[in-house]
């Protein structure tokens, strides 16, 4: 014979489910149903989301990636055109040069006692000064390329090839697939069922697949408004083909739950 467990109000369910942007109509077809207490709605989330800005002002000379191709760690998805920084290398390069050979002429001018030892200093000044400004410059150049920080999928483009942008334009909106989450909010009344390795199964919108998952990790506060926590998970075993945003019915295992 089953424990049966005491109903959840309806009214608290739809504040939980809420704050994870289901409307009262999808509340009402997700929980409940077939006297399932235990089933919400779950989405698929990325372990990293980033949106790469520009370190520089010029022109995008390419953009490599559109909106739905993948990349891998390192490879260049934005390339500016950087002549003009390349040139400012250059002449800071030079004034690097002049500025070292007017050092050793004082150096050897104050050894004859020609000038004294604040004219050597102040050279070195300006050899400091020459060797800042060349690394200022070669950190500019460093940006003309804007490589990716890990492998994942562009799901936002701001910008295209000729365009000139300014330091600090958004051009790519990028997520990491490696280990995709599932998300879910539930209860936090639930949390005395819900424990790290508990099974579920996601029945996923856009698939129309069912998914085995378990429980990987509890959220690290409740919500004091809606009285839900976060609650995570993996596909087991992961899954191709699986998108982030992608959402559906998460039915927690009863059986295998925390009396």
């Amino acid at each position: 014979m089953s424990t049966s467990r005491s109903p959840i109000p309806a009214l608290f369910l739809a504040a939980a489910l809420a704050a994870s942007g289901l409307s009262p109509a999808a509340l009402a077809s997700e929980i409940g149903e077939e006297g399932d207490d235990m089933a919400v709605r779950g989405r698929m989330v990325a372990p990293g989301r980033a949106v790469l800005s520009a370190q520089v002002s010029a022109p995008i000379r390419s953009v490599t990636r559109r909106v739905g191709e993948t990349f891998k760690r390192g490879d260049t998805l934005v390339a500016f055109d950087c002549r003009r920084i390349e040139a400012q290398v250059a002449a800071a390069r030079a004034v690097v040069a002049a500025t070292e050979t007017t050092l050793a002429s004082v150096r050897r001018m104050h050894s004859l006692k020609s000038v004294g030892e604040a004219d050597v200093e102040l050279a070195e000044a300006e050899l400091r000064k020459a060797r800042a400004e060349l690394l200022m410059h070669n950190v500019d150049a460093g940006f003309c390329t804007v490589a990716a920080p890990f492998d994942g999928r562009v799901v936002a483009r701001m910008v295209a090839p000729h365009e000139s942008v300014a330091a600090g334009s958004e051009l790519l909106a990028i997520v990491d697939e490696g280990d995709m989450e599932v998300e879910v909010l539930v209860p936090s009344t639930w949390l005395r069922f819900i424990t790290v390795g508990l099974p579920f199964t996601l029945a996923m919108d856009a698939t129309g697949l069912r998914y085995s998952a378990e429980v990987t990790r509890l959220g690290g506060e409740i919500d004091p408004v809606s009285q839900s926590v976060q609650v995570f998970g993996r596909l087991t075993p992961s899954e191709d083909g699986i998108l982030t945003g992608m959402s559906g019915r998460v039915t927690f295992d009863h059986q295998k739950a925390r009396p």
